[in-house]
């Protein structure tokens, strides 16, 4: 579809800071949110390079549709597209926050957001249809003052993103769920220098009745060494959440997943855990529920786990795969590939539920268990007659 440019730059100087043009691109952040309208795709950059300070909280509250939706995209220039994180535009938000407040239909893509703030970053309790397309947010706020959250969602998504919080013990999670009937999902992403030993997770549902799906992520190390957790699950009093955690890798966490007052999630497959990899934790899942709450484990691999799911006595689990040596290429790098290591990577391929679609005894899917595939791992596969492919 067809969407009216509109020009951001920050720090320009002159012109008529009402987006139509190059020259009279927006000023401010504040000047952008305040101008946005439906239809709307908006190049963002920082006059100038180096980082954009904006001097207050702003709120974004355009009502978009699926017709006429916006996209804000950070590129370098006018007429150069930002590739790479390096590139991205930086926003400071200082201890101000970018707000989302009843817009809708919109997506940011390519912009680098971070700020001090004890509260949310980038907050939205009441934006629907927002998508984060590589980005990156963090919250670098070293106070122990209050929670401390990067990106709040609800009914929204974020793709390849990058998240990060501070060294601060207090924070909630570096993404919130906090609406009663929210759902999104995450994505592809990747968390990391994050320390939530407290309440919070890295991902944290604090909604009873809200859904998430969490696929194809990374939970980097805790950034002090201890304790922490990788996701975490806290419900309300409501039994309509589906909550499906799949394909990701959890990577030297106190718990990568705890659970707690979901005391009516009674029906199996309301909480899947599928195909991830958990390495150097105490736990893999840690139910603090004072009932016991059903969940379904399929095709999970483990390494150097205290407890696979503490807690949980009526685990439904199949097709697990249990590890002897150190999946990764190197994880102490932060690279995350699997190894070719027996008892290692090597097992963590073709074991991806499902690997026997046609229930016929063979193996005929080869997807690899976690979110980061073996490095440079060429398959043969044989077709009937012997030919290749």
């Amino acid at each position: 579809m067809a969407l009216t440019p509109r020009y951001c730059d920050l720090g320009l100087a002159t012109g008529s800071d009402n987006g139509t043009s190059e020259a009279n691109a927006w000023q401010s952040l504040t000047s952008m949110a305040s101008g946005l309208a439906a239809g709307d795709h908006v190049k963002l950059k920082v006059s100038g390079g180096g980082a954009w300070q904006e001097g207050s909280s702003i709120s974004v509250t355009t009502v978009a549709s699926d017709t006429a939706p916006i996209l804000i995209e950070g590129v370098v220039d006018f007429s150069t597209d930002a590739t790479t994180l390096a590139t991205f535009p930086e926003l400071d938000m200082q201890t101000n926050a970018f707000g989302l407040s009843g817009c809708q239909n919109i997506t940011f893509k390519h912009l680098y957001i971070h700020g001090t703030t004890t509260a949310q970053v980038v907050s939205g309790t009441s934006a629907t249809k927002a998508t984060w397309y590589r980005c990156k947010i963090e919250n670098t706020s070293t106070s122990t003052a209050a929670s401390h959250i990067a990106l709040q969602l609800v009914n929204s998504v974020a793709v390849n993103c990058i998240f990060g919080m501070n060294k601060s013990t207090s924070q909630t999670g570096a993404v919130q769920y906090s609406n009663t009937s929210s759902s999104g999902g995450v994505i592809g992403c990747r968390f990391e220098n994050n320390n939530t030993s407290s309440v919070g997770g890295i991902i944290y549902n604090g909604g009873g009745g809200a859904s998430m799906i969490v696929s194809g992520c990374t939970f980097l190390p805790i950034s002090s060494g201890g304790g922490g957790r990788g996701i975490t699950i806290i419900g309300g009093s409501t039994s309509d959440r589906d909550i499906l955690i799949s394909g990701n890798t959890f990577y030297d966490h106190g718990d990568s997943i705890r659970i707690s007052t979901m005391h009516d999630v009674a029906d199996p497959g309301k909480i899947m855990v599928v195909n991830n990899v958990f390495s150097e934790s105490t736990d893999a899942v840690d139910n603090q529920d004072t009932v016991e709450t059903s969940m379904v484990f399929v095709g999970n691999a483990y390494y150097n786990i205290g407890t696979k799911y503490n807690g949980i006595t009526d685990a439904r689990a199949f097709d697990e795969v249990d590890l002897t040596a150190d999946p990764f290429v190197n994880a102490s790098s932060n690279d995350f590939r699997l190894n070719n290591v027996s008892g290692g990577g090597r097992s963590c391929r073709a074991a991806a539920i499902p690997t026997d679609w046609n229930l016929d005894g063979t193996t005929d899917n080869y997807g690899d268990v976690g979110a980061m595939q073996a490095k440079n791992m060429i398959r043969k596969l044989t077709m009937a007659g012997g030919g290749m492919k």
